[in-house]
């Protein structure tokens, strides 16, 4: 049985409570996990919850993450600040926003931010208890210029005329000309997914009403939404939950996607194409959108699955987040790449031409557990393609692709340790177009799936042994000419910064 954290006794203790050496006990109790990661963004013990914050500010951008130090079970969430001058390397900042004022005594839970001039105002939901009922209310501060939070502590004032929703959650900031609106997950009388919209002028929070969308029975909760405009085209993402799996859609404990289209505001109603998911893989929601200084669209995501158990809860820690994706519209649907800059994190390439067959290829040179592998299809008259990764005597990640119905396979099933309450151990994607190019992100306990320069995502944590490091290639029938080309990459320092100094 997984005891999560082996922190039972401690009753909902908040952090502060406890002596520096059981703090300490805890960090380095993560810190000697054998799957802590090498390049991802983790919690130096505890829990890693969604991004509530992902924003550039004053020439660096800050990730702000909910942040569980005694596990989620405990319900007292933090928020964590983490920064990087240019998404390549993060550095840890230590705690933002501590659950310790009468507003947010039970927890300080999802928010946004927005940067004007040299401040950056943050707004979140703090839950408190009055007369035995826990209570949520909107908060605010900002972050002064020693990046610590200088908290308001009184309830943002917020008008709610003709309101009729419930369950409002995960505010998320977006500017409309001139005007700042909040867009809110929420559920209707009938119990299916929507999203309340509000705006905010100098004295008020006016609720305006429900976005009006195509999905009138889409799911039963709408969860962290998020709205940012792209050359001219406006990207609603949300996580719908309660989604039905259907074909190679669907399979995870939760869903997160996006729609493409136009809002108008003054009838609160967006005309829109289809609800897309993000990513193909095992791991990955709730979203974060933010834009660089030169304009381009940057996404993160919580590469994990609430509810869930994993191996690394019996070091005392859980989830981590993707690398920064940028994000661009090809014909109405998403296009997805690693974010330019991590090539800057990248050592000495080692390269290999040749054709692929039906006899597996051990590829001895670049075995290993922290590398970027592009593979490049240059000719393919196989039937089925095998990449196996992480590969030893008892392990292997299976990469399959079918040429003939186009189908992408993500396999880890004998991949190491499995998490807990998943649906299965393979997703698939049917890609559009023939596969080109394989991109991949390989950590100690994460993989990345870049396909076709981003025309699908597939993400997964995976828990080898320490001697699962191989790489090998194969076919069905017929053969497959490739380049392979793989890069080391840096590792953070991820020092273990509790609170701010």
């Amino acid at each position: 049985m997984v005891i999560w954290m082996s922190l039972n006794s401690y009753n909902e203790k908040k952090l502060d409570e406890l002596p520096r050496t059981e703090v300490d006990a805890l960090i380095e109790r993560a810190k000697n996990s054998q799957w802590r990661q090498k390049y991802h963004v983790q919690p130096i013990f505890g829990e890693l919850g969604h991004p509530t914050v992902f924003i550039h500010h004053k020439h660096h951008y800050h990730v702000f993450y909910q942040w569980f130090p005694l596990g989620a079970d405990k319900d007292i969430p933090y928020w964590y600040h983490v920064t990087s001058h240019d998404l390549s390397l993060f550095e840890n900042k230590g705690i933002f926003i501590k659950p310790d004022s009468l507003y947010d005594d039970l927890g300080a839970f999802s928010g946004d931010a927005l940067s004007f001039d040299d401040s950056l105002m943050v707004f979140y939901h703090g839950r408190w208890m009055r007369a035995g009922n826990r209570i949520e209310s909107l908060l605010s501060g900002e972050m002064n210029e020693r990046e610590k939070f200088d908290k308001d502590t009184t309830i943002v004032d917020i008008e709610m005329d003709n309101f009729e929703l419930t369950k409002i959650k995960d505010p998320a900031l977006f500017q409309h000309k001139q005007d700042l609106y909040f867009i809110t997950g929420a559920m209707n009388a009938e119990e299916y997914g929507r999203l309340a919209v509000f705006k905010a002028d100098d004295e008020y929070i006016r609720y305006k009403g429900e976005l009006t969308t195509g999905f009138n029975e889409f799911g039963y909760q709408w969860e962290f939404p998020d709205i940012i405009d792209i050359n001219g085209k406006t990207l609603l993402s949300f996580c719908p939950k309660g989604i039905d799996k259907y074909q190679n859609h669907y399979h995870n404990m939760f869903q997160a996607g996006y729609m493409i289209g136009e809002i108008d505001f003054d009838r609160l109603e967006m005309i829109h194409g289809p609800f897309f998911e993000f990513d193909n893989g095992f791991d990955f929601y709730a979203p974060r959108l933010t834009k660089s200084p030169k304009g381009k669209t940057i996404l993160i995501g919580w590469m994990g699955m609430k509810n869930g158990e994993y191996p690394t809860d019996e070091d005392g820690w859980r989830h981590c987040l993707t690398i920064p994706r940028e994000l661009t519209i090809v014909k109405n649907k998403l296009r997805q790449v690693p974010a330019q800059n991590l090539e800057l994190m990248r050592g000495e390439p080692i390269e290999a031409e040749g054709y692929i067959t039906q006899f597996p290829h051990k590829m001895r040179d670049f075995a290993g557990d922290n590398y970027e592998m592009i593979i490049d299809i240059e000719e393919n008259t196989s039937s089925i393609l095998y990449v196996k990764l992480r590969l030893s005597h008892r392990e292997e990640t299976v990469l399959k692709y079918d040429q003939e119905t186009g189908e992408f396979t993500l396999d880890r099933g004998l991949s190491g340790r499995l998490p807990k309450d998943v649906d299965g151990a393979v997703r698939k994607v049917v890609l559009t177009e023939p596969l080109k190019q394989i991109r991949i992100f390989m950590d100690i306990s994460s993989i990345e799936l870049f396909l076709n320069d981003g025309e699908a995502v597939m993400s997964a944590r995976i828990f080898p042994a320490h001697d699962a490091t191989g790489v090998e290639l194969s076919t069905e029938t017929g053969e497959c000419q490739t380049k392979i080309t793989q890069y080391p990459l840096n590792a953070f320092q991820n020092a273990p910064i509790v609170n701010k100094r």
